[in-house]
């Protein structure tokens, strides 16, 4: 079975990427082969050289939870992320960021997945887990 063990940004700016997302996990950079650069942790993220970084809004991006949101952000534009938006609805809230690649990147605050439209037991259990409740799995 295969298993999640990196997610890699491609990007002009290896260093640069991994010296913010170290600030944001609190992840050390374990890695620096200077055209590829990693974080510790499992999985982790990595920061790969590309002469043309993909154009546009990124496909895949990174949820973040906090019990503070008002202290991370500060956190994080302090560390370089720029703010993008807030979005709240029912049964969710989160602010969007980018860093500074401009990749965006939630910081999800409030998460109730029985307001969901959807939700019900198998959204909250999910959830749960997400956020560190449940490390059975």
């Amino acid at each position: 079975m295969a298993r999640l063990a990196t997610t890699t940004f491609d990007t002009l700016r290896p260093r640069l990427l991994a010296e913010f997302w170290s600030i944001v996990t609190d992840q050390p950079i374990v890695c620096d082969w200077g055209r590829y650069v990693a974080l510790d942790g499992m999985p982790s993220l990595a920061f790969h050289y590309v002469p043309d970084p993909t154009p546009g809004k990124n496909r895949i991006h990174v949820d973040l939870f906090t019990d503070d949101s008002g202290s991370e952000i500060d956190r994080l534009l302090d560390a370089g992320a720029t703010l993008v938006s807030t979005v709240v609805q029912p049964g969710a809230s989160w602010t969007v960021l980018a860093d500074p690649d401009g990749n965006l990147f939630c910081l999800v605050d409030s998460i109730n997945p029985e307001e969901w439209d959807e939700g019900g037991p198998d959204a909250a259990t999910t959830m749960a887990r997400f956020r560190g409740a449940d490390q059975s799995r």
